[in-house]
């Protein structure tokens, strides 16, 4: 897996910066800085997947086996160079000193490259998940539905903007924003499932709808409610 892969090239790099028996040459440790920041970010999306149902993706599955295999090949890079360092520089260091002078500038532009190739395919991964979980989240009548907290207010004022339109025959348009899990879906939900609301529709759906979707999905959720 991609996640265990990176954990093994983070705690590489964190023995790295944190050693007191290593003396880097600038921007050494700029440079194995900003790799580290790009496993960090890369992490939180790879969390993402782990913690979510498990994704039966041909292309999240794809992209999991690509970035394992360019956080490999960073791994090999950096203990590659740290290798050949210390063997080369062996016969300098004071025994009782054994501080290796460590210089990365001449993989640097490896490094960058392999550090770019992460940053995108990130990016793919993370709309991948974003897409699936559009795609394939459903409201599922008669489970238990995620209390709502904090939102009162705003339910009740959208809640009478929605029956006023009602009232009067209108068409309505209600945005909910903000970041994410701030409770935008569940608000959603209790709007919808409201029987002040719903008793003056004679039908109603909830369809979830990502930046990527499929025509045909719509539709056939449609048709299931």
């Amino acid at each position: 897996m991609a996640y265990a892969a990176l954990i093994s090239l983070k705690s590489v790099i964190e023995r790295l910066l944190k050693s007191s028996e290593i003396s880097f040459v600038p921007p050494s440790k700029k440079i194995l800085k900003s790799s580290y920041k790009q496993l960090l970010s890369l992490q939180e999306v790879l969390k993402r997947f782990d913690n979510s149902s498990r994704i039966s993706s041909e292309r999240v599955n794809a992209l999991d086996g690509e970035i394992r295999e360019v956080v490999r090949k960073l791994e090999d890079v950096i203990e590659s160079r740290v290798s050949n360092q210390f063997l080369s520089q062996s016969g300098e260091i004071h025994p009782l000193l054994l501080v290796l002078s460590l210089d990365m500038v001449e993989v640097k532009n490896e490094i960058d490259s392999l550090n770019k190739k992460l940053e995108k395919m990130e990016g793919e991964y993370a709309t991948e998940i974003e897409d699936h979980d559009a795609v394939s989240s459903r409201i599922c009548f008669g489970r238990k539905k995620s209390k709502m907290v904090g939102l009162s207010d705003q339910f009740e004022e959208i809640k009478t903007r929605l029956f006023d339109t009602m009232e009067t025959c209108q068409l309505m348009a209600v945005y909910l924003v903000g970041m994410a899990g701030i409770g935008k879906i569940t608000l959603a939900v209790e709007l919808f499932e409201d029987p002040l609301i719903t008793s003056h529709l004679d039908g109603h759906v909830f369809v979830t709808i990502g930046k990527k979707y499929h025509l045909k999905t719509i539709l056939e959720d449609i048709l299931a409610q």
